[in-house]
């Protein structure tokens, strides 16, 4: 009877305990999604739950986490399974031999700059709780709580991050992580690897391992052909761009001692493919096809960085120049206004970090750094018509510099325009800007291709000419030397038609080239760069002014090289007062001339009739009265015999001779205005015509009569041109062509 009751208790204990299991996942299914809101503060729901009590395996699925409005699904996945030893908790040990979730979801919203979708959950948990409500419990801690974790992982999770203040949202798809074990107080190593792509295009994977004994611990981080376009508006707050594009990949090992954080090490590289930033026009102001980068050492607790090479393979540079700005200055939002307020505090949060004798001297040595086949295309809006130019197939090789050098090598060479060739030799202090050396050569450079710049600032069009540019350039304590030298072939200019500035370009090239039509210049430019009102470019224009200035103010240095002798033949022809034959020297300057016009094909040769015509009158007037002294006193002559002369001027003028009279005949001028005064006024102006009439019709008649063909012209200067006065009877030789 005994036995019996017993089985029919067992029997009912089985039964209750069946009963239970069999209700325990519909009963825990119903209080979950009838208590979700209150126990976890968001409405839960789930299609089934699987509990296992004997084993310690829950199982759940379909299980959705919605938003605060009951409808939209926050956190939800496929399946969920969670294998534990729950008779380990009496021996204080949690283990957990399984954590596995497949295709988890989890939707993460940025309603503003503060406010996420999850705020809402945080508010919950950190609700306070009534004290009153809650019994003490005591917890006791002699016995450390032990753990094992073991075999957690993700499968094919999906995590969406959408950023309403920019209204573009991030979705990283395929997301697998795997950890196959943590455990207290462990002895071995563990690791944990994590791989998940992102949605619109790229994929990222992590493997980490750590040795709970040593502290050591190392880590392998990548990414491979993260698409960059969708992270276009977080950079428009630094850049005024359209668009950016590029696939960036990167692999970068972290390797450390959890003991001692300052031996943090990384090395890897990172590149970045097809990059290309568009500015607001839409059209690109940065682009390369390749950049990378090899981190040999970098680390950032000692303030240690050791990069391997920086290679940019074709590189692209648009940089266009307007009346104020560049489209740097606006892509780079250099123009706007700084906050001042903003910039105070970001130095007073720096200056709060740790103390500057607690950081390490910053060190940093680049082995190499190279551009490959390099553009930059130049455009020019301030000109009368847009302007272009292309500097193509750049190569730049940088040497070894760290920071302690003091002097670096660089070497360059490009193409101009698709035409010239510039090779440049750099050497330069990266400490001090002020110190520099610059060698360049450029050859089979194109003159029209800075056409539009002759046009608009001096008004001459260049037609043709091949250049050859070769210059020394020293910046030292900010004081520039720079030597230059230029030579110009077959350079032709076509017709002036205004122009910014007034400059004889035209004639000073004429002027320039040598018998075979090369220009040779040595062109020297100097200044003081620590000026503030001074600048390179004012330097070099300046410099370019005033060559042409001096050029065309002294052609007889160009020209006198042609003919030879003394430059000073090919400047003026004299004649003496009274005097209008030609001399053998005045032969051989005509001679001259006509050779050079001969030689200096196009060359335009004015002679200049200058004299001071009333200096001449008075040397007329002592010429007529001292004739007239020769012919009475037949054995004397006035030139000789001066003060007989005056004695002669002073009877012929006054009667009586006082003291003051024979004081006042010692002044030359008294001797002139006599003579004038006791001259015909027509006799004089009649003779100084006849005397500037012989030496002009003297002159043209001799290039008249020469067997060499010239177009040499003679004329007379105006009255009242200022040059006349105080000038002798000279013939100024003015040079000139067609314009």
């Amino acid at each position: 009877m005994k036995k019996k009751k017993l089985k029919i208790v067992l029997g009912v204990v089985v039964v209750f305990i069946t009963l239970i299991l069999w209700l325990l996942p519909v009963v825990s299914k119903s209080l979950l999604e009838k208590n979700g809101k209150e126990w976890i503060g968001r409405k839960v729901s789930v299609e089934d739950i699987d509990i296992n009590l004997f084993t310690g395996t829950v199982k759940a699925f379909n299980f959705d986490l919605y938003e605060s409005d009951d409808s939209t699904s926050f956190v939800s996945f496929d399946t969920l399974v969670l294998n534990t030893r729950p008779f380990h908790y009496f021996t204080s040990k949690i283990t957990l031999q399984q954590f596995y979730v497949k295709n988890l979801e989890t939707k993460v919203i940025k309603e503003n700059d503060s406010s996420f979708n999850f705020d809402s959950l945080i508010a919950f948990y950190n609700t306070p709780v009534d004290s009153s409500e809650v019994e003490e419990v005591e917890i006791d801690t002699t016995e450390v709580l032990k753990f094992s974790l073991s075999n957690i992982e993700f499968v094919n999770a999906q995590i969406s991050f959408n950023d309403k203040v920019i209204e573009e949202e991030f979705v990283f798809d395929e997301l697998d992580l795997l950890i196959p074990n943590i455990e207290w107080n462990q002895k071995d190593a563990s690791n944990a690897d994590l791989e998940f792509n992102f949605r619109d295009g790229g994929r990222f994977y992590s493997s980490t391992n750590f040795d709970p004994i040593k502290g050591d611990f190392n880590a392998n981080i990548g990414l491979v052909d993260l698409d960059l376009s969708a992270y276009t508006k977080y950079l428009q707050d630094f850049l005024l761009l359209d668009s950016a594009n590029g696939l960036l990949t990167t692999n970068l090992n972290f390797n450390g001692n959890s003991n001692y954080l300052d031996t943090l090490a990384i090395d890897g590289f990172v590149k970045l493919n097809e990059f290309q930033m568009n500015d607001t026009l839409k059209k690109p102001i940065l682009k390369a096809e390749e950049i990378s980068c090899v981190f040999g050492k970098l680390e950032p607790l000692k303030n240690s960085y050791l990069i391997d090479s920086v290679q940019l393979t074709k590189p692209y540079v648009r940089f266009d120049m307007y009346q104020t700005t560049t489209n740097f200055d606006a892509f780079f939002r250099l123009n706007e206004p700084v906050d001042s307020v903003a910039v105070a505090e970001v130095e007073l949060d720096s200056s709060e970090g740790v103390a500057n004798d607690s950081v390490p001297e910053l060190y940093y040595k680049l082995n190499s750094f190279r551009i490959v086949d390099g553009k930059l295309q130049f455009n020019d809006i301030t000109t009368s018509q847009p302007f272009q130019y292309n500097l193509t197939s750049i190569e730049v090789d940088l040497d070894s510099m760290d920071s302690k050098t003091e002097w670096v090598d660089m070497q360059a060479q490009m193409l101009l325009n698709k035409r010239g060739v510039m090779k440049v030799d750099v050497s330069f202090n990266p400490l001090d800007p002020m110190e520099l050396e610059l060698k360049y050569v450029i050859s089979g450079f194109k003159l029209n291709d800075l056409n539009i710049y002759s046009m608009d600032y001096m008004g001459v069009p260049v037609l043709e000419g091949d250049m050859y540019y070769k210059t020394n350039t020293k910046i030292h304590n900010g004081e520039l030397d720079s030597q230059n030298k230029l030579i110009v072939h077959n350079a032709t200019l076509g017709d002036k038609r205004g122009g910014l500035y007034n400059l004889p370009l035209k004639f000073a090239l004429f002027l320039l080239k040598d018998k075979d039509g090369v220009v040779n210049l040595d062109v020297p430019v100097d200044g003081d760069l620590n000026d503030p009102n001074v600048s390179i470019n004012k330097i070099v224009w300046y410099s370019f002014k005033n060559l042409l200035v001096k050029t065309v103010a002294s052609p007889v240095k160009f020209l006198g090289g042609l003919v030879g002798g003394d430059p000073k033949d090919l400047e003026t022809f004299e004649f003496s007062y009274l005097d209008t034959a030609l001399s053998d020297a005045h032969l051989k300057q005509l001679d001259k001339l006509q050779e050079l016009e001969k030689k200096k094909e196009g060359l335009l040769i004015d002679m200049l009739y200058l004299n001071d015509i009333e200096i001449e009158k008075r040397h007329i007037a002592v010429q007529q009265i001292g004739n007239d002294f020769n012919k009475k006193y037949k054995k004397k002559n006035y030139l000789d015999d001066e003060k007989e002369f005056k004695l002669y001027l002073l009877e012929k003028t006054q009667k009586d001779a006082s003291d003051a009279t024979i004081e006042k005949m010692l002044d030359s001028s008294f001797v002139e205005g006599a003579c004038v005064s006791l001259t015909s006024p027509v006799l004089i102006d009649s003779l100084a015509h006849v005397y500037e009439t012989k030496r002009i019709e003297g002159i043209r008649k001799q290039l008249l009569e020469s067997e060499t063909k010239n177009h040499i012209k003679v004329r007379k200067a105006k009255p009242d041109d200022p040059e006349n006065i105080a000038s002798k009877p000279i013939f100024k030789i003015v040079y000139s062509i067609e314009e």
